[in-house]
């Protein structure tokens, strides 16, 4: 699994994130973010809204959404 935050220097979570999933099909990704709904490119991305998570947030809110997004069956990107 890959977690990362949306906003980033030079590259965002999204570009991160298709790299990533260019190399290795199949794994799973959670977005982090304050800012999404300033970002219109996050409206477009696979899967966004399942597999994200707001901050602030709390560390049991972010383990169980780790859990979440690992135990959903079939690919995720």
């Amino acid at each position: 699994m890959m977690l990362t935050d949306l906003v980033m220097p030079g590259m965002n979570g999204l570009e991160l994130a298709a790299r990533l999933i260019a190399l290795r099909p199949g794994i799973r990704v959670l977005y982090i973010s304050g800012y999404a709904d300033r970002m219109p490119e996050v409206a477009g991305a696979p899967n966004y809204q399942e597999n994200s998570i707001a901050k602030p947030f709390l560390a049991a809110e972010l383990a169980a959404k780790v859990r979440e997004v690992l135990d959903r069956p079939g690919p995720q990107t």
